[in-house]
């Protein structure tokens, strides 16, 4: 009885599937298996996979992941037309379920739905936020400040080793905080504060990144089989915690002073906040998923940007002595002391 309920299932599954392309003339595509579709036979490679299907079924083609119909385009001709000159209607996509979690349930401008809420984000973060006036009154200031702070603790370190790419995501992490909230790092709070900072963006990240199948099988998200959601929503949840306690004690403080001085990015987006005039107005959820979208996207990029620019100098002909002796100069006429270099 098992064996034929299994077979009446897949073959009302493959009728309805067959039906379903018919009356929609998807276009064509590599034939897959029963309830996996093409899932087993992905190259990891996917870029050359997809080439070499483009010489058999031509610049457009579907495949069957898992429940998940999907479309491939092909050439750049194709390629413009839906990115570019039809964007608005294939603006929406699928939300995997880690993102989901991470996000708000994708309430920040990187994953909410096209529409009204969409672009009063998008207006707020290109006006106020990411404006050309507001970077370069934030970020002149403090990358100065944060970078004459690090050259004068190298400076006090002379002889004594230094973890690099740890000073770095100090001051990388000193930057962002204070362009985001106005808070900063103390050298003594790195072991602790900071380094917390950079697991838990990387582990969202490499969350986001790892294969959960129940993003092709949606009907087994309820039970997390492994365990992607689980491990996201900690993360969540340590973020949140931070989140809410630094929103809470500004406005309490704009509150005590009777003003928002709207001197860094919460304090605008607060205030986009208490306006309430646009049609779609923002939330303290909208709030949250913007500072976490700006934080998690800027801070991983700058330690391993350091790590990477040492060994990018050298492919392109510069040794590295040269490249130390250079910083050697940089930090002693940063910090208008006399250093020796040999």
């Amino acid at each position: 009885m098992a064996i034929l309920f299994v077979v009446i299932t897949l073959f009302i599954w493959m009728t309805k599937y067959s039906a379903a392309a018919m009356k929609c003339q998807l276009p064509p595509g590599p034939r897959g298996l029963p309830l996996v579709g093409n899932l087993p036979f992905l190259d990891p490679e996917l870029h050359n996979y997809f080439a070499k299907l483009t010489t058999i079924y031509g610049p457009i083609f579907k495949l069957k992941l898992g429940s998940k119909l999907c479309v491939v385009i092909g050439s750049a001709s194709t390629a413009k037309e839906v990115l570019k000159d039809k964007d608005t209607i294939f603006a929406n996509r699928n939300t995997p379920s880690s993102v989901v979690t991470l996000t708000y349930g994708a309430s920040d401008l990187v994953w909410s739905a096209y529409g009204s809420h969409w672009r009063t984000l998008r207006l707020i973060c290109a006006q106020e936020i990411f404006c050309k006036k507001n970077l370069d009154s934030l970020n002149i200031l403090l990358r100065r400040r944060e970078i004459h702070r690090m050259v004068n603790f190298f400076y006090s370190r002379i002889d004594t080793p230094i973890n690099i790419a740890e000073q770095m995501h100090l001051t990388s992490l000193n930057v962002i905080l204070s362009m985001l909230w106005g808070g900063t790092l103390k050298t003594v709070e790195m072991s602790c504060t900071g380094l917390e900072f950079q697991k838990a963006t990387r582990e969202a990240v490499e969350l986001m990144w790892e294969t959960n199948m129940t993003d092709f099988f949606p009907i087994l998200s309820r039970f997390d089989i492994q365990g992607v959601v689980r491990r996201m929503r900690r993360v969540f949840l340590w973020y949140d915690c931070i989140l809410e306690s630094i929103i809470n004690h500004r406005i309490k403080f704009n509150q005590a002073e009777g003003i928002n001085k709207g001197s860094d990015f919460l304090d605008i987006l607060l205030q986009h906040m208490d306006d309430g005039h646009s049609k779609t107005p923002i939330t303290i959820i909208n709030v949250k998923a913007l500072l976490q979208l700006q934080f998690g996207v800027l801070v991983p990029s700058f330690p391993y940007l350091l790590e990477v620019a040492p060994i990018n100098g050298n492919k392109l002909g510069a040794s590295w002595p040269d490249t130390q002796k250079s910083y050697q100069i940089s930090i002693a006429s940063s910090t208008e002391r006399r250093v020796e270099i040999g």
